[in-house]
């Protein structure tokens, strides 16, 4: 696992730290990012820390930073855990949210760019799976842009907003690679 800084146009992706408790908070805080993604706003500044604690400071996860002002503007991981959408260890799982302010610039996209970069040119990696809730426009349109394949739905997965399908994709190496060979421009590092 690289949990090194991911540098791309306009982010840097670089591991959580406990310093980032106050930004995180913000964003994670509005009602309109973490239902999303299967979880509950913030409530407070402690179970941000508590989050960061537990789950973001971790290998693969980073916080997604404009280079400009060096503002976490959300959050971007890839996890390798054989499970819900992977197939085998060499197939990791990309999780990613952008705060709602810094919606429509395609940050997500970039983001994601730079963590299919690291897989696929420096950890080898065979495919990359990413999964989206049926409601989440947002991140159906970053990985359908991005060459992303359906494969299933599971229907019926239980999240903070009732049940919902879980559209799982997949994006393979040899599909990533034949698309930046026609100049699709997938790489991040642009």
């Amino acid at each position: 696992m690289i949990d090194e800084v991911i540098d791309t146009r306009r982010l840097i992706l670089r591991p959580w730290t406990m310093d980032d408790a106050s930004e995180l908070y913000i964003l994670a805080s509005n009602p309109n990012v973490g239902p999303a993604c299967g979880w509950e706003p913030h409530k407070s500044i402690a179970e941000t820390r508590m989050v960061l604690r537990n789950i973001l400071i971790a290998p693969g996860s980073y916080a997604i930073v404009l280079k400009d002002t060096y503002t976490v503007i959300g959050a971007i991981s890839l996890k390798f855990h054989r499970g819900a959408s992977t197939r085998d260890d060499a197939e990791p799982e990309v999780g990613f949210w952008i705060g709602e302010p810094f919606w429509g610039h395609h940050y997500a996209e970039e983001a994601v760019r730079g963590i299919l970069d690291c897989a696929f040119r420096l950890l080898d990696c065979v495919a990359v799976w990413g999964c989206y809730f049926d409601d989440n426009e947002r991140a159906s349109k970053v990985l359908n842009r991005l060459g992303f394949i359906y494969e299933e739905t599971k229907p019926w997965v239980h999240t903070v907003r009732g049940n919902h399908a879980l559209r799982e994709l997949c994006l393979t190496r040899d599909r990533w690679l034949e698309r930046e060979h026609k100049g699709e421009r997938i790489s991040a590092l642009y």
